[in-house]
């Protein structure tokens, strides 16, 4: 744990010093032909449901936990030749999810009875590994669609995707939503640049998702990936601001 603490503090240096320097000023990789995708291995991917006051699982103390995870997948002591190729975009995103620990999306609950209801019907599709297949076939089908050639990380023009937040959205007569914020880091011949995003889902009954063992929640899941990925492609092509 020390040494993750120590890579950690080794990050935010670096980040500190891009800022500086104005590194993220500009989108860096439009059109580029060769791009290379990697989902940053500290985000859960997993569908939350906060349901509680417990300090031990809100957002922001799962945001903390990411950020410490990622900081030291970037800075593998086992690897210093990788780590130095992945610093910058590593240092960018870490900067980046960084800025928004703490945030929080929703705070209204639901009767304990739906809440269960919820959770097994998440339980049954939405769990990390599930979302971030789909999300990388997802990416690599719309890049391909678009004429990208996807590379081995971090080979060609470079693009770091994490999830700052991935949660229930709860509203008034019980009502659920799916909301994700997520940050994208763009590199290329030493420009970075990062922008944030959040895609959401319908808003629906929480029974209406639960019924017929969540396929509801299976067929959002899928466009949600579909539509995350899409946003991702048009950040990275200028389609849209």
């Amino acid at each position: 744990m020390a040494t993750r603490l120590t890579t950690w503090g080794r990050s935010l240096v670096v980040a500190a010093t891009m800022a500086a320097a104005g590194c993220a000023s500009q989108p860096s990789i439009y059109g580029a032909k060769e791009v290379s995708v990697k989902l940053d291995s500290g985000s859960d991917f997993a569908l939350d449901l906060i349901n509680s006051k417990d300090p031990e699982t809100t957002p922001g103390r799962m945001a903390t936990e990411g950020v410490l995870m990622a900081s030291y997948d970037c800075f593998d002591p086992s690897a210093p030749g990788l780590s130095f190729l992945l610093m910058p975009i590593c240092a960018a995103a870490g900067a980046a999810v960084g800025g928004t620990t703490g945030a929080v999306i929703s705070r209204n609950t639901i009767p304990p009875n739906e809440a269960v209801a919820l959770r097994r019907a998440t339980r049954q599709h939405g769990s990390g590994l599930v979302l971030k297949t789909q999300l990388e076939a997802r990416i690599k089908k719309q890049g391909q669609d678009r004429g990208k050639t996807l590379v081995a990380y971090p080979g060609g023009a470079g693009v770091w995707l994490a999830v700052e937040n991935l949660e229930w959205h709860i509203s008034l007569g019980n009502r659920a939503a799916i909301v994700g914020d997520f940050e994208v880091v763009t590199g290329s011949d030493g420009e970075f640049a990062k922008k944030r995003f959040r895609v959401s889902s319908v808003k629906l009954p929480v029974d209406e998702w639960a019924a017929d063992s969540g396929e509801r929640v299976r067929a959002e899941l899928e466009a949600f990936a579909a539509a995350v990925s899409l946003r991702l492609w048009e950040i990275i092509d200028r389609d849209v601001s």
